[in-house]
């Protein structure tokens, strides 16, 4: 019988994400038989944040579950809390091995009623489906005033 050794080194979850507020997200999970969970505060900028979460130091591992959704303090404490929604808040999660991209496992917006998973692993772009990171604000003009506003450039 040949044996076979598994890799050697560090396996990590990168969590990348784009928002238009700072927003704490709920990433969270199971490897092997091993639950892990970790807060990811977002820029508010519209810019891109990277964090990167060990799995292990010293195997490869995938994990089994995992996901990312907005954390609420509480779920008595609706006041104050911003809604998240569609077109405001991206993410991308990437399992990486020995520091280098394994691949991308989920990418998607990020909701109030809809995070990301894996498995199955949903990948979205930033241009599919309604929503896009940027918000048009429109001043109120005085009755008879004309209305004029530009588009952002992506």
């Amino acid at each position: 019988m040949t044996q076979v050794e598994a890799p050697k080194g560090k396996t990590s979850l990168r969590l990348e994400t784009w928002s238009d507020t700072i927003r704490v997200l709920l990433f969270s999970g199971l490897s092997g038989d091993t639950p892990f969970s970790f807060d990811h505060v977002t820029k508010g900028d519209r810019s891109l944040k990277v964090e990167d979460f060990t799995l292990s130091e010293y195997n490869l591992e995938i994990p089994d579950i995992l996901s990312v959704q907005p954390k609420m303090p509480s779920i008595f404490a609706f006041n104050g809390v911003i809604p998240v929604r569609r077109g405001q808040c991206y993410a991308r999660v990437t399992l990486l091995f020995r520091d280098k991209q394994i691949g991308i496992l989920s990418s998607a917006y990020v909701t109030d009623s809809k995070g990301i998973t894996y498995p199955p692993g949903v990948h979205e772009g930033f241009t599919e489906g309604p929503g896009y990171l940027y918000r048009i604000e429109v001043p109120s003009p005085e009755a008879g005033a004309a209305i004029d506003y530009a588009v952002p450039d992506n």
